[in-house]
């Protein structure tokens, strides 16, 4: 860092997070390898950092979705819940009412795995893709 009479001040940084460590000096010592401030360093590893974090997150979102189609797919607790769902609502889709139901779709996810069935609907696959944003 230059200061305003044209002196040079300098400080030691973290090579992790970038921030300056210490109090600026006004000269380094001779046994400190002093190398050029790298400005850049901070951004660099807040962005590398979010970019981990975004990939943690994808791969925990994928583990949580193999894990549900895995459920959906082989428990016998949903097996059962999905039929009586069906069977609630005779077999046609409650949102529109007019085709056959085949899919069950949950209100939420906050039960997942422990669906109470007030929160559970029969759709058709079509409303189902509506509902979900998927198809207009």
């Amino acid at each position: 860092m230059v200061i305003s009479d044209g002196r040079r001040q300098y400080a030691f940084q973290c090579l992790s997070c970038g921030r300056r460590v210490g109090p600026f000096q006004p000269k380094p010592s001779a046994a400190a390898g002093i190398g050029q401030f790298d400005a850049d360093l901070r951004e660099r590893r807040a962005a590398a950092q979010a970019a981990a974090n975004q990939r943690m997150r994808q791969e925990e979102g994928h583990r949580k979705h193999t894990e549900y189609e895995n459920y959906i797919r082989t428990s016998p607790l949903w097996m059962t819940r999905r039929r009586l769902v069906m069977s609630r609502a005779k077999g046609i889709c409650e949102a529109c009412l007019g085709a056959a139901a085949t899919e069950v779709h949950h209100e939420d996810y906050d039960f997942l795995f422990n669906e109470v069935l007030w929160l559970l609907r029969a759709v058709c696959h079509e409303c189902h893709q509506k509902i979900h944003g998927r198809r207009f």
